[in-house]
């Protein structure tokens, strides 16, 4: 049997990176933790001038301008979340596909996330976004229910009115 040595050289790092949302890798990241340095990088600062240009199909709104009013509707509702800083959204959260972030994936990853992750366990601001201005009161009973207002939720985050909370 023979017996094989890395040997790493003193002037040698290893990078790497582990996102500490990931549920499933609870015990790998925990040792990761104690064994390794690490740093923590804030969500809204990653990518920004790769994403300048990027914008919401058929808008005008920016998807990082959308991002940071999406992240702080989540911040404004706090009291309701568990977990707050792992599930605010990062700008890469979505891909976009000619410079723009498409309608549908929007619906299809983004508001899934938001139902099913981030207000699991209390809709109601959800409900209260989708119901403010001149629309009628909003109760949200399945997923189906939040993504046939897709247009109203995007509209109500990019307006800010749930500032007023």
């Amino acid at each position: 049997m023979t017996s094989h040595r890395i040997s790493i050289p003193r002037n040698l790092s290893i990078m790497a990176t582990i996102n500490t949302s990931d549920e499933s890798i609870y015990y790998l990241d925990s040792a990761f933790k104690r064994r390794w340095d690490w740093e923590y990088v804030d969500v809204p600062g990653y990518g920004r001038e790769k994403i300048k240009d990027i914008l919401i199909e058929s808008r005008e709104e920016k998807w990082l301008d959308f991002v940071n009013k999406l992240n702080d509707f989540i911040k404004v509702n706090h009291q309701v979340i568990r977990r707050i800083e792992d599930k605010q959204i990062g700008v890469w959260f979505l891909k976009p596909e000619n410079n723009q972030v498409t309608k549908e994936s929007i619906e299809n990853k983004l508001m899934f996330y938001l139902w099913d992750s981030v207000f699991s366990r209390d809709r109601r601001p959800l409900e209260s976004l989708l119901s403010k201005g001149d629309r009628q009161s909003i109760k949200l009973i399945t997923y189906s229910d939040f993504v046939a207002l897709s247009d109203d939720f995007i509209d109500g985050i990019i307006s800010c009115e749930w500032l007023t909370f």
